[in-house]
């Protein structure tokens, strides 16, 4: 069985037929290719795992050819170069156009194997880590499966605000997958890609709470690390904080996480400068915010900063119709 299906682009008779039968020994489905031309045009007819091309050849040479495959095929096919006449500039062009690698002829034949190998592995890992994704992402939506006009209702709603900006406050009780729909809400919206972050206001003391959002400068507070922190705001960069039971979150905080919302800047505890943030915030609650502004827990302006859209996620006693569709599901896992 093959290990892997490998791309050669060699103009070099001799050399390309030499290496085609090498990588065919060692178990690689090779097909040899004498020009960057030739290569694209196979590209169009067939998938390959890896490609390994020449640097120097007669009309597109080795660099062009790299950069066209990147242009038309991603980044996710590793590329492994070639040459018999190379140098420093030429290697680290190579590397900054996407190669994988970077090898000398007369090429060591331990060596390019393992590097084949190394690549072919990481292609793999990436191909898992994408389908382990999509599978989080798709069984993240069935833990509020249902068929009541409630929950249809509520993931419509969702799946159309994750596509826009806006702050969210989810309101419900405690175990009813507010934390479940933020992470629908993400993984549905333009931020997915990027991290997500969950923080239980509750769980943290109000010194670690402050550090953990926002982060510090080294030397800032005895007991602070050398090098400082950085926070889950600043660590967010780009995509999205769930804030769960925000009603639980200290007045000294509220003021700082109002501040980040109207200026989308930080100042980590001990520090001197703004650091700009962009990243996408969801809250939850169990509790009526309305009644803790009254009672003066809760800063009304951050309230209506949070509070852009409110979805509310009921508990299943408000939708018994969903039970069997529930229980379905857990049986399956």
């Amino acid at each position: 069985m093959a290990n892997g299906k490998i791309l050669l682009v060699e103009d070099d008779e001799d050399f390309g037929r030499s290496l085609a039968l090498i990588l065919k020994h060692k178990g690689f489905a090779t097909t040899w290719t004498g020009s960057g031309e030739q290569a694209l045009a196979v590209l169009t007819e067939k998938n390959f795992d890896m490609v390994i091309t020449d640097m120097l050849m007669p009309g597109m040479n080795g660099l062009e050819f790299l950069r066209q495959f990147r242009e038309n095929y991603g980044t996710d096919t590793p590329v492994v170069m070639i040459t018999g006449y190379g140098s420093v500039t030429e290697a680290v062009e190579a590397m900054k156009a996407g190669a994988f690698g970077y090898f000398l002829k007369p090429v060591n034949q331990d060596e390019i194997c393992l590097t084949i190998e190394k690549a072919l592995e990481m292609g793999r890992l990436k191909n898992e880590n994408l389908l382990l994704r999509q599978e989080i992402k798709e069984s993240k939506g069935d833990l509020l499966i249902g068929e009541s006009p409630l929950i249809r209702c509520l993931f419509q709603e969702a799946a159309a605000l994750a596509k826009s900006d806006v702050n969210i406050l989810i309101t419900g009780e405690s175990g009813s997958g507010k934390e479940v729909l933020a992470r629908f809400i993400h993984d549905q919206s333009p931020r997915s890609p990027r991290p997500f972050f969950a923080i239980n206001c509750q769980a943290y003391a109000l010194s670690l709470i402050e550090s953990e959002l926002f982060g510090y400068r080294g030397g800032s507070f005895t007991g602070a690390k050398a090098k400082g922190k950085v926070g889950k705001i600043e660590s967010a960069a780009g995509g999205t904080l769930f804030l769960d039971e925000i009603g639980d979150l200290d007045p000294t905080v509220q003021v700082k996480l109002l501040r980040v919302l109207e200026t989308k800047t930080i100042e980590p505890v001990g520090g001197t400068t703004a650091i700009p943030v962009d990243f996408r915030l969801i809250s939850a609650t169990n509790q009526d915010l309305t009644l803790c502004i009254a009672e003066k827990k809760f800063r009304e302006d951050l309230y209506y900063r949070i509070n852009t859209v409110k979805l509310y996620v009921p508990p299943l006693r408000e939708r018994k119709e969903d039970i069997p569709a529930l229980a379905g599901h857990f049986i399956r896992r």
